[in-house]
């Protein structure tokens, strides 16, 4: 929601009250760019609310970051274990967070932190700066971050709890932080009459990098007119500079704040150079013959052959020099406000671009030239525009890290979406001659269902010559209906891409791209992706084959674990079981409950060393072992013994811990042998619980002769005993003997209370955090009359 007024900010709104907290962060702080986020409510996902400083192109493709166990994005990080981070440059950013260097590889410096109020995370914030200065934050900038994140968990928990929430649009806003008044045309106007003066040309470029000032030797240079080149970025005006590795100097300047300059060469054989001085609200640029006297070097001129230059080099002659009126510094107590229905008014010579304080994100792929039918048309250059390849490798990375098929649609609508303007995304496999929506974003329920179990033939509907391993593109309903007169025209979308999944040559699915609007798709869209269908397919049918075979393991784990244990009375009993978390392997936890009289009863808890099929195989068979053991009236060192001793003649290389013991209800006894287990808890009633000192034998299938001791123990009416396996204490860091006390502590059932309950209660609490191994609980109470 945006546009609502909060009391007792003076009528503001929200959104203004946002952006003004974050140019003042970003201005206090000497950060020369600023991106803050809001947690979605699940929180599972960062949706990036506004920007100071950065190219569109770049906001969109981080306007939604995942919030999860194994993303490794710096915010990501920050928010999910709630510190600040700071990353001093792009070497320490490579070594820390792979993904994130490689799809910006710049130099900055960084410091991302969570935004939290009320005890709960709201949001993130992240701060550049130019790298190479100071080798951390000094103690003042601490103290603005540290601000300017309670003021805004602030401002999203207020704003939360007065049914009025900051929800992101699906693009981020760009923020300027400068006014636009007549004062500022003046100084404009005073600043070109001063450029005109100079024989060098001079242009100014906003964050998206579109020229906003430039003075007449510029203009003559480049051989154009001012009004051919007002309003539209450099790249595109100049079909010379339509290359991305120019581009790439411009979005070099922007985001490390540090000078640049590249050598082109423009008609007529003529070497220009182009030098590119960075400040907050975009960049100063000078153009001027290349001379000898300058001294480039022969690598540094790029001409139609050599192509461009590629890194960023400091200009070893001139520094850059701040104007406060070509680079004005950003006033914190501005208070933005934002008008979007406002339109740029141009003047080719007084102010060409009048900048709103917001503005819209702009893909810098998008040219002028306009479509009868469906509007602007994107660029037909034919080169692929620098942020689209630094994506690609984004993407790249995030999907190399996705386990499930639901991830890998999610990491492609997050990253792609954004990026290219698509409103909704499916994934469709083919079973059974039918069609299935594996899955969705975007897509309202009843289009997935109007979609799903659809014969083939209805939802392709291709002519005799299609190929299912061709992509297909359309830019409007009536291309898709008389290509494929069958199609359904779901939630009203208007363009659509297909993408054929295939793996080894063999396609499984497509996946769509819809747009809410017609959409021509210019070559550039069409060749980036359909090579990103092919990264989706990849990633895609790796995922599928891993759920398939988690599923298959989970399915073989449940069947070895009872399915019901058996009522025996006076003895309640309780256990739950968890698996690991999506990505790990299988477990091998089980527990087991057996009756052996009316008065009598046996537990068993253990872990079989491993996560795979022959983990909870030999889980099966030792829970076998133990049954017909126990069953046969034997004490629980000897069932411990001749379970060993079977172990190490089936399994020799695998070990297993285990904990028995046999409960005499009558005598409110009970008997315990363990072979390297964890000690059980004993809470009786009225008393702390404390671990029971057991005298541990080896692990089953060390030793064949290995001897179990027992320990006798006296039940109390009412007492709780809890078996446990390592899942639901092992913390990295953390001392096994602390966890195991720290448990103890912790647990404290109240007389009377349902047992599964407690049970529940162990679990979410371990469940809660980072778990790598899965988890099982057993609880047992004597029920009995005192």
């Amino acid at each position: 929601m945006h546009g609502e007024q909060l009391p007792g900010l003076g009528g503001t709104s929200q959104s203004s009250c946002f952006d003004k907290l974050l140019i003042e962060a970003v201005s206090a702080a000497g950060a020369h760019i600023g991106m803050a986020y809001v947690l979605d409510k699940g929180g599972h996902v960062l949706e990036m609310e506004s920007a100071v400083g950065i190219p569109g192109s770049i906001a969109k493709a981080w306007a939604r970051v995942r919030v999860k166990t194994n993303s490794s994005m710096p915010i990501a990080v920050s928010v999910r274990e709630q510190r600040l981070i700071w990353v001093g440059g792009r070497e320490e950013l490579a070594r820390a967070f792979p993904a994130a260097a490689l799809a910006l590889p710049y130099h900055f410096a960084a410091v991302t932190a969570p935004v939290c109020s009320g005890g709960a995370v709201w949001g993130g914030l992240v701060l550049l700066w130019p790298s190479g200065g100071a080798s951390g934050l000094t103690s003042r900038q601490r103290d603005v971050i540290d601000h300017a994140c309670n003021e805004i968990g602030d401002l999203l928990r207020r704003a939360a709890e007065q049914g009025r929430p900051i929800t992101p649009r699906p693009q981020p806003r760009l923020l300027d932080a400068r006014p636009v008044n007549d004062t500022g045309r003046r100084a404009r106007q005073l600043a070109l009459d001063c450029l005109n003066r100079l024989p060098e040309g001079y242009c100014c470029l906003d964050t998206e990098g579109r020229v906003s000032l430039v003075s007449a030797p510029a203009a003559e240079l480049l051989a154009r007119s001012p009004s051919e080149l007002l309003g539209r970025p450099l790249w595109e005006s100049l079909p010379w500079l339509n290359d991305p590795a120019y581009e790439d100097r411009y979005r070099a300047a922007v985001v490390s704040r540090q000078a640049t300059h590249f050598t082109a060469c423009a008609p007529g054989a003529r070497q220009l150079t182009f030098r590119l001085y960075p400040g907050l609200t975009g960049v100063t640029v000078r153009v001027a013959p290349a001379r000898a006297a300058r001294g480039v070097e022969p690598s540094l001129v790029a001409g139609p052959v050599a192509g461009p230059v590629a890194r960023p080099v400091e200009d070893p002659v001139e520094d850059p020099v701040v104007d406060p009126v070509v680079d004005p510094v950003v006033d914190p107590v501005v208070d933005p406000v934002v008008d979007p229905v406002v339109d740029p008014v141009v003047d080719p010579v007084v102010d060409p671009v009048v900048d709103p304080v917001v503005s819209p994100v702009v893909d810098p792929v998008v040219s002028p030239v306009v479509d009868p039918v469906v509007g602007p048309v994107a660029d037909m250059a034919g080169q692929p525009r620098v942020m689209a390849l630094h994506e690609m490798l984004h993407l790249a990375t995030a999907l190399a890290r996705a386990v499930t098929a639901q991830e890998v649609v999610d990491l492609v609508a997050d990253h792609v979406m954004p990026v290219y303007g698509a409103q909704a995304l499916a994934i469709l496999t083919w079973q059974d001659n039918r069609m299935r929506v594996a899955a969705s974003r975007g897509y309202s329920q009843e289009a997935v269902e109007r979609y799903d179990s659809r014969p083939v033939i209805h939802q392709t509907g291709p002519p005799d010559h299609y190929e299912a391993s061709e992509p297909a593109f359309f830019a409007t309903w009536d291309e898709l209906r008389r290509s494929r007169p069958h199609s359904i025209r779901a939630d009203d979308m208007n363009a659509w891409a297909f993408l054929p999944l295939a793996t080894s040559g063999r396609p499984f699915g497509t996946c769509v791209l819809a747009y809410a609007r017609p959409h021509r798709f210019s070559g550039v869209e069409r060749a980036t992706l359909t090579a990103l269908g092919g990264l989706i397919a990849q990633a895609f049918e790796r995922a599928r084959l891993y759920d398939n075979k988690h599923q298959l393991a989970q399915c073989l784990q449940a069947s070895l674990l009872p399915h019901q244990l058996p009522e025996i009375p006076g003895l309640e009993v309780a256990a739950r079981y968890v698996p690991a978390l999506p990505g790990m392997d299988i477990g091998g936890d089980f527990y087991d409950l057996i009756r052996l009289s009316p008065t009598m009863a046996a537990a068993v808890i253990g872990d079989v060393q491993g996560h795979d099929m022959n983990a909870a195989a030999l889980m099966g068979q030792v829970r076998t072992a133990i049954h017909a053991h126990a069953s046969a009236g034997a004490p629980p060192g000897e069932v411990l013994a001749h379970t060993n001793r079977l172990l190490a003649e089936l399994s020799p290389d695998r070990f297993t811990s285990c904990l028995y013991l046999s409960i005499d209800l009558e005598e409110r006894t009970a008997c315990l042998s363990s072979a390297g287990h964890f000690p059980p808890l004993l809470s009786r009633p009225g008393a702390a619980t404390q671990v029971i000192e057991v005298s541990p034998g080896p692990l089953l299938g060390i030793d064949p002769d290995a001897k179990y001791a027992a320990t006798e123990l006296v039940l109390d009416p009412g007492s709780v005993l809890t078996l446990y396996t390592d899942g639901l204490i092992e913390e990295p860091g953390l001392d096994l003997g602390d966890a195991i006390t720290g448990l103890a502590r912790r647990f404290a059932p109240s007389p009377g209370g349902p047992l599964r309950d407690l049970a529940a209660a162990l679990i979410d609490t371990a469940a809660a955090g980072h778990r790598t191994d899965d988890i099982a609980v057993l609880l047992l109470r004597d029920a009995g009359a005192p």
